[in-house]
């Protein structure tokens, strides 16, 4: 019958485990090697996973850089002349408001990319970005269209733009994406 014993011993602060094998018969070693050896599994393991999520993550960071960097950036002002001067086309996408002044990002997403974009510098969008913006900082706007961006769905694109820009925990989104 193996026997585990825990003894505690205040010396500097540390824990002392150890295991007695009053039989002799080497029983618990070979139940310690084990635990040992499967503890250090679950770790690779772990390890593991945690490096490919980063790799995922860095290259769909990577991805939207590349899709935002490839789109022409233009001020509010400047969009809101062109918007009535062109009467531009409206489709779905996902747009990028950076505030260059304090150096945070708005994302967010419409079926009617144009008009919900013109919007938020009319006061009828995000409060926050239109504050900043009566107050003169300074904005970039992107427009990233769903049928150029490699996605299928206007929430795995406006998830996965809200991630890479922070645009949730350091700006100003109030939630990770619309859906899912």
């Amino acid at each position: 019958m193996n026997k585990f014993e825990m003894f505690s011993l205040r010396n500097g602060g540390n824990l002392i485990i150890a295991l007695t094998d009053p039989e002799g018969d080497g029983s618990n070693t070979r139940i310690l090697f084990v635990l040992i050896l499967l503890i250090v599994f679950l770790l690779i393991g772990l390890f593991l996973s945690i490096r490919s999520c980063i790799a995922y993550d860095k290259k769909v960071r990577q991805h939207i850089y590349r899709l935002v960097n490839s789109q022409i950036s233009v001020t509010p002002d400047d969009f809101l002349k062109l918007r009535e001067q062109y009467k531009l086309p409206d489709g779905e996408g996902v747009y990028v408001i950076h505030n260059t002044t304090r150096d945070l990002y708005y994302v967010g997403q419409s079926i009617h990319v144009i008009n919900r974009l013109s919007q938020h510098f009319c006061g009828r969008g995000n409060g926050d970005v239109y504050a900043d913006y009566v107050y003169q900082n300074e904005f970039r706007i992107f427009i990233i269209p769903l049928v150029k961006s490699g996605y299928s769905t206007l929430n795995a694109l406006e998830k996965d733009t809200i991630a890479a820009y922070h645009a949730y925990d350091k700006g100003y989104n109030r939630t990770r994406g619309n859906q899912n």
